[in-house]
Formats: C-alpha cells, sequence, structure tokens
C-alpha cells in the first residue's frame, strides 16, 4: 500500500511539474511577444485577446503547477481546495473557449489575422522563412510601410553563366522575393494539424479531470483523519473529565452515617465505577 501511495505521489507531482513548465513557456512567449512597441500599446488598449488569454492562462498553469508540486508531498486542506479550484477553474475556460469559438462561428482565418495581427517581428520572420512566404497577404503588404522588407522574405536564386573560355563556368546568385503571402499556407498549416490540436487538447483535458479527482479524493481522505482526530481528542478529553469526577468522589471527606460501609455499599459503588467506565 505504502508502495502505491509514493508511486501516485511521484505521478502527481510528475504532472505538477510538467503542468509548471508548460505555464512558464505560456508566460515567456507572452513577455517576449511583447517585445515591439506595437504590440505592447496593444496589448495596454486591450486589442490583444490571443495574447491576453495566452499570459492568464499561463498564469494559471504555472500556479497550479507549484500547489501541485507542493501538495503531493506536503498535505495542507487549503492549498488543496486551491488547487482544486484553479484546476476546474482552467478546465472551465478553456471548454468555454471552444463553445464560445463554436458559437460566435469564430473561422481558421479570423484566428491567423488576429495572430499575426498580435504576432511580433520575429516570429513573422520565422513563419515567412519556414513557409517560404512574405507577409499576410503578400508584397502589397509593405507597400505603405517605410519599414524594409525583412530578408526571410528573400529567397536565393542561382544564375549560371557560361565565360569565354569553354572549360570554366562561373555562377551568379541573386536575391528575390516570395510573391504569395502566408494567409492561406497558415491555414492549410492550421488544417493539416487539427487532428493533432483535438488529440493534445482532449489529452489536457482529461490529465486536468484526472488530476483534480485525485486531489479531491485525497482532500476527502485528510477531512476524514481530521474528523477522526478531532473525535478521538473529544473521546479523550471526556475520558478525562469522567476520570476526574471519579477521583473526586473517592477524594471527598466522607459523614459519619457514610463512613459505615456494608458490603452492598462497596458493591455499589464498583457496580456504579464500572457502568462509567463501560459509558467511556
Amino acid at each position: 500500500m505504502k508502495i502505491i501511495l509514493f508511486l501516485i505521489q511521484l505521478i502527481v507531482g510528475a504532472i505538477g511539474i510538467s503542468t509548471w513548465i508548460f505555464g512558464c513557456c505560456m508566460m515567456f512567449y507572452v513577455v517576449w511577444s511583447l517585445n515591439t512597441i506595437t504590440n505592447i500599446q496593444s496589448f495596454s488598449i486591450g486589442d490583444s485577446l490571443i495574447t491576453n488569454g495566452q499570459l492568464i492562462f499561463g498564469i494559471i498553469l504555472s500556479t497550479v503547477g507549484l500547489l501541485i508540486i507542493y501538495s503531493s508531498w506536503k498535505k495542507n486542506l487549503h492549498t488543496l481546495r486551491l488547487c482544486i479550484f484553479l484546476t476546474v477553474l482552467s478546465i472551465s475556460m478553456e471548454i468555454g473557449t471552444f463553445i464560445s469559438l463554436k458559437v460566435a462561428n469564430v473561422s481558421i482565418s479570423n484566428i491567423v489575422d488576429q495572430g499575426w495581427k498580435e504576432m511580433n517581428n520575429q516570429s513573422k520572420n520565422f513563419i515567412q522563412k519556414e513557409l517560404k512566404c512574405c507577409g499576410l497577404t503578400g508584397l502589397s503588404e509593405f507597400a505603405s510601410k517605410l519599414d524594409p522588407i525583412d530578408q526571410s522574405c528573400y529567397y536565393q536564386r542561382q544564375m549560371e553563366t557560361d565565360s569565354k573560355y569553354k572549360f570554366s563556368s562561373s555562377s551568379l546568385s541573386s536575391y528575390e522575393p516570395y510573391r504569395t503571402g502566408c494567409k492561406q499556407k497558415l491555414i492549410d498549416w492550421l488544417r493539416k494539424q487539427r487532428k493533432i490540436f483535438i488529440i493534445s487538447t482532449c489529452l489536457l483535458l482529461a490529465i486536468q479531470v484526472i488530476l483534480s479527482i485525485i486531489l479531491m479524493l485525497i482532500l476527502l481522505k485528510l477531512l476524514q483523519q481530521q474528523n477522526e482526530q478531532l473525535e478521538h481528542e473529544q473521546r479523550f478529553k471526556r475520558q478525562s473529565n469522567i476520570m476526574m469526577i471519579i477521583d473526586d468522589e473517592n477524594e471527598s471527606p466522607s459523614s459519619p452515617s457514610s463512613t459505615s460501609t456494608t458490603p452492598s455499599s462497596l458493591i455499589f459503588g464498583n457496580k456504579q465505577q464500572k457502568i462509567l467506565l463501560q459509558d467511556i
């Protein structure tokens, strides 16, 4: 039994550590994405819905992870209650987000537009380099901007030219920009990764539900132990009070009429003490 409890503690601790790391990574990405002035202004105004949601969810997950790690080794009623509350809150937030997206009929295109708006330049450059695209809609996006186009929008093109000598050749390279935008490529990539997103989200919800059930069972066990300890203390106090009453009756000065004890009175007194001790 002790081995099983120790394994449960290890599993709960591992879940807590992974939850804390995941929450810290989300918060670190949000702080890193606010590196540009535009994102900071939009964040202060309140237009960055995805960034705000990531920040709140990251704070909740990191806090839950720390509480799980603490509760897995040092069981405390208040810590367990707070951990269960935050876990249920995160589950309700995830389910509420999916329901609201479904009710509002938000498409993948809207999510891509909002995400690209809140994304910092480093993330955009990485996407442009990996997907071989430029901007969200193409080169026309940079027509009204004074900022230079990043190098990730260009690809190197090799041009071979023969010299006047047949046995030697030289190659020239030129850089040309990508003509297509990243919006459609991002939409296609998200549609291809839809199954992975659904499976990972379901696994996260399942882990959170199982974790909340385990924490509830631990909380119920601690409450039961606390109630048993209180009952034991009350029983001990009642026993001590009864023994004090019996000692006071034995040590109290007796009157002359009561000094003459008969065998019947001794028997009655012994029976009374036996009854009192049996009531304990």
